[in-house]
């Protein structure tokens, strides 16, 4: 099993006071540099591909009051036949792990074995 933490490449501005509306939710945190997708792979032992059988998207923002990072999970799935395994908190944890300066994780999801996997993380 591999686990991968891809990083995009453009580039967040910083200013003033952002209203999350869908909208700004999409430009300021989900399509910008401090966006990234963490991916659990397995290899396949018939064809020696790798299949993905996890992912977590994942943002951070600087949280000037904790003096860090905050990072946020928008998003964690793992395939059903892999549940179980310790994936979803290896995700969190790498995805924890990306950022310098963590000082909170958060997940947008209400699911009690993300919220499981977080506390684990």
């Amino acid at each position: 099993m591999r686990y991968l933490v891809i990083l995009s490449n453009n580039i967040l501005q910083t200013g003033s006071r952002v209203k999350l509306g869908v909208k700004h939710l999409r430009e300021l945190m989900l399509f910008n540099d401090r966006c990234f997708l963490v991916i659990a792979e397995m290899r396949s032992l018939d064809n020696n591909q790798f299949e993905l059988i996890g992912h977590a998207f994942c943002t951070y923002i600087n949280y000037n009051r904790l003096n860090g990072n905050v990072v946020w999970i928008t998003q964690l799935v793992v395939s059903s036949a892999y549940q179980g395994r310790g994936i979803a908190g290896t995700l969190l944890s790498m995805a924890k792990n990306n950022i310098q300066d963590v000082v909170a994780i958060g997940l947008a999801s209400s699911h009690p074995y993300a919220i499981m996997a977080l506390s684990n993380a």
